[in-house]
C-alpha cells in the first residue's frame, strides 16, 4: 500500500512539473513575442523622432537666417537714414 502512495505522489510530482514547466515556456515565449512588438515600434518611434528632430533643427536654422537678414537690413536702414 506504501509502494502505491510513493508512486502516486511521483506521478503526480513528475505531471505537476511538466505541467509547469509547459505554463513557463508558454509564459516565456508570449512574452517574447510581445518584447519583439514593443521593441519594433519603439524603433518606428525612435525614427519618427529624428525626423522631427531633424525638422526642428532645420526650423530653428531658417530662424536664425531669417533673424540675421532681419537684423542686416535694420542696420542698412538705420545707416541710410542716418546718412540721408
Amino acid at each position: 500500500m506504501q509502494g502505491w502512495i510513493v508512486a502516486g505522489a511521483w506521478v503526480f510530482a513528475v505531471l505537476f512539473a511538466l505541467v509547469l514547466l509547459a505554463f513557463i515556456g508558454y509564459e516565456l515565449s508570449w512574452k517574447g513575442r510581445r518584447l519583439q512588438k514593443d521593441k519594433a515600434r519603439l524603433e518606428e518611434l525612435v525614427g519618427q523622432l529624428a525626423s522631427v528632430a531633424a525638422e526642428l533643427q532645420s526650423t530653428a536654422e531658417r530662424a536664425r537666417h531669417a533673424q540675421a537678414g532681419h537684423a542686416a537690413e535694420s542696420a542698412e536702414l538705420s545707416s541710410s537714414a542716418a546718412t540721408g
